[in-house]
């Protein structure tokens, strides 16, 4: 695009920078690697510092849209907005004492670990799925069960897999972590259209493998095994994408009858040309050309400001919109797509951090959306370490892991949901278990069943061979 020189060497600072964030912190023993801070990092590096890549390397595809072209005004106060956004990630991490007091204080007590819970939730996760097949035509309960299950497909896949974990050579445990992870990826592929939910739940064995074993070990040793994790999950999103709108737009659900035809007729070939075809859109999806032509939209009036819309969408979520009609509505779809530029296309797009903030309010809500997010971040990983093989803390991690990265793509108020629910339902599931099972406190400090699966706590600081 016109303009977007300044783009490329800002696009591969936020790379740079990202990259000495993850790696040196690890490098040096002061952080674990599969950290929500790292996994959230990640999506900043692709659908900010890729996505300015694609604007200067990338074709923008949409016919419709082929006027627009960015001002140099408008490239840097996307600079500016990132900019922003970016140092008050970092400065809320590691800076801001109210996280690190709240993270001490939250997510201590938790039920024991049992036969008796491992079947309880995964009867509940069960009845979920089931509920979501069945209760589609429901004005209320229907959309509540729907998201819930999302959550249920991945928390039972993390629960049977640390259960057969604790006891690898039980082949029960085995056959039934194994049934559950086919069933969990199937449910993914039949309820959900996009890549991120199939990628949390075949990426949660990795994820647990990672705080129950891999992080004690050298960052020597542990390069060959996260590099694999990494292509496992560049695979399975690969392998969906040719997949993922085997549905007709007719269709109010997916069909098995589909779905299996439509894995049939995919394989690696495919798979391989979804990623090579066009590599930097695979990888940001245009975040930066639609926080471009937000701030574009916003500035001359053709999309309204609305103040802190991403939030007042969180807020209004549980409200069902059969009783609300207007209730607040994320940016990035029908609403700008069909109703603000008449596109004839049924699609949703992430406008990024930036395109959100600036649609919400500027700069100001920019820096807001990164403070909270880091907040928010630093509360689950401040638990992973205190509680680094809790059961509840992992599925937590890894039902929210892919949300994580999108975060920074947008759209906000829906990533946000997405990884509140996460939240919620462990802390729904936990109280009844706690009142099924009993409670302990993880805050005593001891080799005592206290900790979530009975080990012996780790020290202070990173165990490594």
């Amino acid at each position: 695009m016109q303009n977007s020189g300044p783009l490329v060497p800002f696009g591969l600072a936020v790379i740079a920078l990202t990259a000495v964030l993850i790696v040196v912190p690890y490098l040096r023993g002061k952080s674990d690697a599969l950290t929500a801070w790292n996994v959230f990092l990640l999506g900043v590096a692709i659908f900010i510092g890729v996505g300015c890549l694609e604007v200067a390397y990338g074709y923008f595809h949409w016919p419709e849209l082929q006027w627009f072209q960015p001002t140099r005004g408008e490239i840097q106060r996307y600079m500016l907005g990132a900019s922003i956004f970016y140092a008050t990630l970092l400065f809320t991490y590691y800076k801001f004492p109210l996280a690190r007091s709240i993270g001490a204080k939250v997510w201590n007590k938790w039920p024991p670990v049992s036969v008796g819970m491992l079947l309880f939730v995964l009867a509940i996760c069960l009845i979920l799925s089931a509920a979501a097949f069945a209760s589609t035509q429901a004005v209320f309960l229907g959309p509540f069960v729907r998201n819930v299950s999302h959550k249920g497909a991945v928390f039972a896949t993390v629960f049977s897999f640390c259960f057969w974990y604790r006891d690898r050579r039980n082949p029960l445990l085995l056959a039934l972590f194994l049934g559950v992870l086919c069933y969990a990826c199937l449910f993914a592929m039949m309820v959900f259209g996009g890549r991120r939910l199939l990628l949390s739940v075949a990426s949660s064995p990795l994820i647990c493998l990672y705080w129950l074993r891999w992080r004690h070990l050298s960052p020597k040793s542990n390069l060959v095994r996260l590099g694999l994790a990494t292509m496992v999950a560049l695979g399975v999103t690969a392998f969906y994408s040719t997949i993922r709108h085997y549905r007709s737009q007719s269709e109010e659900r997916a069909t098995f009858a589909r779905l299996a035809e439509s894995l049939h007729s995919t394989g690696f070939k495919k798979a391989v040309q979804e990623v090579s075809g066009n590599t930097l859109h695979y990888f940001s999806q245009y975040s930066a050309h639609y926080s471009l032509l937000t701030m574009r939209l916003v500035d001359d009036g053709t999309v309204p400001v609305e103040p802190l819309n991403s939030l007042a969408y969180v807020f209004a979520y549980p409200i069902p919109r059969a009783i609300w009609s207007n209730k607040p509505t994320s940016l990035g779809g029908p609403r700008l797509i069909n109703d603000i530029l008449h596109m004839p296309y049924h699609t949703n797009w992430g406008l990024g951090a930036v395109g959100d903030g600036y649609q919400e309010g500027g700069m100001a809500v920019i820096a807001l959306y990164g403070f909270l997010a880091a907040l928010g971040i630093r509360i689950l990983d401040d638990a992973m370490r205190r509680q680094p093989d809790n059961v509840f803390l992992l599925a937590i991690l890894c039902a929210s892991a892919p949300h994580l990265v999108a975060w920074a793509r947008g759209e906000v108020s829906i990533m946000t949901t997405e990884i509140l629910e996460a939240f919620l339902f462990a802390w729904g599931l936990s109280l009844m278990c706690r009142f099924l099972f009993g409670t302990v406190n993880s805050t005593n400090m001891t080799g005592s069943p206290n900790h979530v699966f009975g080990h012996r706590r780790a020290p202070a600081g990173l165990v490594r061979k």
